[in-house]
């Protein structure tokens, strides 16, 4: 279509609009000419009542928004109690862990304490034994033996043979005068202590007889005390008064 023809054709269409247009317009205006007019009364009513749903709507809106702050704030504060109480119990479970862990390194430092406590008395228990198995030393009775020449051959004093008896008087029995050939004695370390002994001072008119017969009730064991006391008795027929005897139990 030449662009004459387009420009008649949509002009005209144009044209066709605008009077449809126009005459909708005349027609609504006659028609509002022709109704009676409204009485004022009415028109007021009709102002108050849309006044009045106005203002409903609008209390309706306010109380809506204010329940709905009202929710909000309820909300928010359930959520922050909520978070508090999650918190605590947080704080709870870690101070309750923290406690437990601090118990259980204690118990276990002090378990720790005591086997490293025994442990030590066991060694010191063990070095004991070995240091007193390396002390000990062990003799062998041999022919013409005497107590108080193996007191003299360890300690150099014959006089010492006391120490040997006590450690071995299950195996020598009662009378150190006599043990046998063969017999395996203890050689106890020169300073083991010697057991507490009974002292005998020597009185006007004592002999070795009278003194065996005074704390053993029988006269026939002068020869222990003699055993004992062989270096200050020289001979047992000679004492003297206000010499001290050793009494053997």
């Amino acid at each position: 279509m030449a662009d004459k023809e387009k420009k008649g054709f949509f002009g005209n269409l144009a044209d066709q609009m605008k009077d449809a247009i126009d005459q909708s317009r005349e027609r609504a205006e006659a028609e509002a000419e022709a109704k009676p007019a409204a009485a004022p009364g009415n028109v007021i009513g009709q102002i108050r009542e849309r006044l009045n749903d106005l203002h409903e709507k609008q209390e309706e809106a306010a109380s809506s928004s204010v329940s709905g702050a009202i929710d909000a704030i309820k909300q928010a504060q359930e959520a922050r109690e909520k978070a508090d109480a999650q918190t605590a119990a947080t704080s709870n479970a870690l101070a309750e862990a923290v406690r437990k862990a601090q118990e259980t390194a204690k118990a276990e430092e002090a378990a720790k304490a005591e086997a490293a406590k025994a442990e030590a008395a066991k060694a010191e228990e063990a070095a004991k034994a070995e240091a007193a198995a390396n002390a000990e030393q062990r003799y062998t009775v041999q022919g013409g033996d005497t107590l108080g020449k193996i007191s003299g051959r360890f300690y150099g004093d014959p006089a010492q043979w006391r120490r040997i008896y006590e450690a071995n008087k299950a195996i020598i029995g009662n009378n150190p005068d006599v043990i046998s050939v063969g017999q395996e004695f203890v050689i106890p370390d020169a300073s083991t202590p010697l057991p507490a002994q009974r002292t005998y001072t020597v009185r006007s008119g004592d002999t070795m007889r009278a003194i065996a017969q005074r704390f053993y009730g029988d006269e026939m064991q002068w020869k222990r005390i003699y055993q004992a006391n062989r270096d200050r008795i020289p001979n047992p027929d000679v004492i003297h008064v206000g010499q001290e005897f050793i009494i053997p139990e």
